[in-house]
């Protein structure tokens, strides 16, 4: 057993009859709220200093948390990354070997607003500005656009550095080559274009953009005026993923259990290839997209894995908090300090994180797949009651809603990915 009795009370539900009969004729629209028998009386809601509600989960976590950013990436990656790296190159040469340069390129230079065609902001985060544009062939590709190096806080934060941000280029790369593995291969981790390091002040038609973004949505980061001439930058071109699953609405329920399924099996994968977990993926940062092929197909063990997309297609984004091993090395986020994450409450993705600090007795170098399934029953969690559906008063829907609620009372007896994947072989 993985956890004790008291824990798991933390992760039954008091009743399901309601979000079932949702799906019966005559149902209202929006699922009631989700309720655990877990005081949530945290010292700093009593105080009023934070606050929480499902529609703006990401917003209000983000600042919640972030003291995580204070705590540097721990990375035993030594001057040496593989067999292919000079063991001479410091962590910048490292990083610009990654990008294929051999120095910062301007910034102004490489994005000009004639390479940003139909850009546009479509996101933010603690460390980064994302924008979206289509290149030359037609294709979307997203920006993450990181500071680095720099003595100013952004967003009240620490700028990443040379080898915090190389940990995050090497997880990102190495998930998004599972997509052509060989005995381990999934495509459901978002896909690195390119990484480029670049220098300059923040181009005008970007500023531009970052301000349209803030009237029409708002914003908690701080202006890219703020940034020096010389500041230094690291672009990620990432694939477009589509929109994360608290905003996707569904078909109906056999749609989202395939995209459950899709999440379990690239989870599976990469534990088996890189002692992989993802430590934070919360409906923010899984990614749908709708697909007009009928399966998806993954290799887990040497073996092929064919399973329904009904017309679903998932991607699996955000490593900051990850942590696998790569070429001898692991990558981690120390999070033993910062306790502000685990005193965090308002939704089951809270409950998540001191759960998992208790598998690993706060040592967050240990490898305990079993944190993986924990954010897989918070991952069914949500499609069963958080989810948005458009037929939910078919048959089908209510039959794979059931199929989840049953896999939802017997997931946490299985210790990883890897071993709910031998089920689908």
């Amino acid at each position: 057993m993985h956890l004790n009795l008291a824990e798991k009370a933390i992760l039954v539900p008091q009743s399901d009859d309601e979000t079932y009969n949702q799906s019966l004729p005559g149902s209202r629209d929006i699922l009631p709220s989700r309720h655990f028998s877990i005081s949530r009386s945290v010292s700093a809601i009593e105080s009023g200093n934070l606050s929480f509600d499902e529609a703006s989960s990401r917003k209000h976590f983000r600042r919640q948390t972030h003291s995580i950013l204070r705590y540097r990436r721990t990375s035993s990656v030594r001057e040496e990354v593989g067999g292919y790296i000079n063991g001479d190159l410091t962590h910048r040469g490292l990083v610009l070997r990654y990008c294929g340069q051999a120095e910062p390129l301007d910034f102004n230079e490489v994005y000009s607003s004639s390479v940003l065609r139909s850009c546009r902001k479509v996101g933010e985060g603690v460390y980064s500005e994302v924008f979206m544009y289509k290149n030359s062939q037609g294709k979307a590709i997203v920006l993450k656009v990181i500071p680095i190096e720099g003595d100013k806080f952004v967003n009240g934060e620490y700028q990443k550095k040379f080898e915090e941000i190389l940990s995050e280029i090497i997880i990102t790369s190495e998930l998004s080559k599972l997509k052509n593995g060989q005995d381990y291969r999934t495509g459901g981790f978002v896909d690195l274009v390119n990484v480029k390091c670049v220098q300059g002040c923040y181009p005008e038609h970007l500023i531009d953009l970052w301000e349209l973004y803030r009237d029409n949505h708002g914003t908690d980061n701080d202006h890219p005026e703020i940034f020096e001439h010389d500041q230094l930058y690291i672009v990620l071109e990432l694939g477009n993923g589509g929109q994360d699953l608290e905003a996707f609405t569904f078909k109906n329920a056999l749609e989202s259990y395939s995209a459950f399924i899709q999440v379990a099996l690239s989870l599976a994968v990469a534990e088996q290839k890189f002692e992989f977990e993802h430590r934070d993926l919360h409906w923010g940062n899984i990614l749908l997209s709708h697909t007009d092929d009928k399966e998806v197909e993954f290799v887990f063990n040497g073996e092929l894995i064919a399973i329904p997309s009904h017309g679903v297609r998932v991607t699996i984004i955000d490593y900051t908090l990850s942590r696998m091993v790569y070429a001898g090395e692991c990558q981690y986020n120390d999070l033993s300090q910062d306790e502000e994450l685990f005193s965090a409450s308002g939704d089951y993705q809270f409950d998540i994180y001191r759960l998992m600090r208790n598998q690993v007795n706060n040592q967050w170098e240990k490898y305990d797949p079993f944190n993986n399934v924990l954010w897989l029953h918070y991952m069914i969690d949500k499609l069963i009651n958080g989810a948005r559906y458009r037929l939910k008063q078919s048959k089908k829907h209510r039959d794979a809603i059931q199929d989840m609620m049953q896999l939802r009372d017997e997931l946490l007896e299985f210790k990883s990915a890897s071993e709910y994947a031998q089920l689908l072989k």
